[in-house]
């Protein structure tokens, strides 16, 4: 093979390794639904919080399983809600699970095409109670995403999230200054003083 051909067919496999390397989905856990993807939240033992698990950048979706786990010691899980992205006539569930410390989820498309997905778009809502102070990761794991054909879809990305459980900080009312203190005695003595002098003095004028 020529120099030349060697260039054209490194060209080529460039290129197509960039293409793939582009179609790369990725589902990920926003911890703060309503914007911007955030993978880390902080917040106090006894609040409850709700998440998003969402995917980009994926083209023919016709199915997804995902499992979550974190720490049961930190969060429990109070609900699991479908995102219905197939739409609520044609979104088939398949599990939908939570147990101590991990959830299920896995829905396929009735349609027969799949979707192409840019922006993230949510696949389930999954809420929260804070049980405890401490830091757990929430771990996206056995993802499979599926398209219109049964065939895997790949690769793909994932992208965990973070919640701190932090107690908030006491309130500790701080001690009166020393010299407001002593003032504050010296003009109790001298209080006390006038107060008893007085029947003394009227005491002694009478006999």
């Amino acid at each position: 093979m020529n120099p030349r051909s060697l260039v054209l067919l490194a060209t080529v496999l460039g290129a197509g390794a960039s293409a793939g390397a582009a179609q790369a989905a990725t589902i990920a856990v926003d911890m703060v639904p309503g914007g911007a993807v955030q993978a880390s939240r902080t917040l106090a033992p006894g609040d409850s919080f709700s998440l998003d698990i969402v995917v980009s950048d994926v083209a023919d979706l016709a199915g997804f399983e995902l499992a979550l786990d974190f720490d049961p010691a930190i969060l429990g899980a109070t609900s699991l809600t479908s995102g219905l992205v197939f739409g609520p006539l044609d979104t088939f569930p398949l599990v939908a699970s939570i147990g101590v410390g991990t959830l299920a989820f896995a829905e396929v498309s009735l349609a027969p095409l799949g979707l192409d997905l840019v922006g993230p778009t949510v696949l389930a809502t999954v809420s929260f109670d804070v049980l405890a102070a401490g830091t757990t990761a929430l771990d996206l794991h056995d993802v499979l995403l599926s398209d219109s054909l049964a065939g895997a879809i790949g690769p793909v990305v994932e992208a965990d999230g973070q919640l701190t459980a932090e107690r908030p900080a006491s309130t500790v009312d701080e001690p009166l200054p020393l010299a407001l203190l002593a003032g504050g005695g010296l003009l109790g003595l001298v209080g006390r003083r006038r107060h008893g002098g007085r029947p003394d003095a009227a005491g002694d004028g009478g006999r």
